[in-house]
């Protein structure tokens, strides 16, 4: 049974195991973490004065700060959440990147509970790659390079076809250039 709001819920009986997958689950996901707030932090970004502190996608999550005392302050807010909510974080899968303009910088160590995060230099965010630290080439370098030969391996497919199907119809064309 489910407790909600002193009443319980009739008994149930579900076969079919979690909802991954189901198009619903995002949504689900998106209302479970909805009461997940960090506190508010000077350094937090803002935008035309909201502040910004976290963006999701389902449950990719990203928490962005100008400092690192305000991402800590996140960091361990959210491990907070976590844990009075019964969840654990992937501290293997949970990385950290800081937009530098130039120069070396010696980054501090920031933690989830005793798991001291790692620094990386790129990494996946809803499937675009940003690159950290590129200077001159830019916050989208290796997301460039990714989806050029991506693009490359399409066209060579679609025009390695025309030795075994022949000519294609201009109208077939342009749906596979598309």
């Amino acid at each position: 049974t489910v407790r909600a709001e002193g009443c319980y819920s009739d008994l149930f009986k579900s076969l079919i195991g979690i909802l991954a997958g189901d198009p619903a689950s995002p949504h689900l996901w998106n209302l479970f973490l909805s009461d997940f707030t960090p506190p508010p932090h000077p350094d937090d970004i803002e935008l035309q004065g909201t502040p910004i502190p976290k963006l999701e996608q389902a449950d990719d999550m990203v928490m962005i700060s100008t400092s690192c005392a305000g991402l800590q302050s996140k960091l361990s807010a959210f491990s907070y959440w976590c844990a009075v909510n019964f969840l654990i974080i992937n501290c293997i899968k949970t990385v950290l990147a800081a937009l530098l303009h130039k120069g070396n910088y010696n980054l501090p160590d920031l933690c989830i509970g005793n798991h001291k995060l790692q620094w990386v230099d790129s990494y996946v965010y809803v499937g675009v790659t940003f690159s950290v630290n590129q200077g001159a080439q830019g916050l989208f370098h290796d997301q460039y390079h990714i989806k050029a030969s991506k693009a490359r391996q399409i066209a060579n497919v679609a025009l390695g076809l025309r030795s075994h199907i022949g000519d294609i119809p201009p109208w077939d064309a342009c749906k596979l250039y598309k």
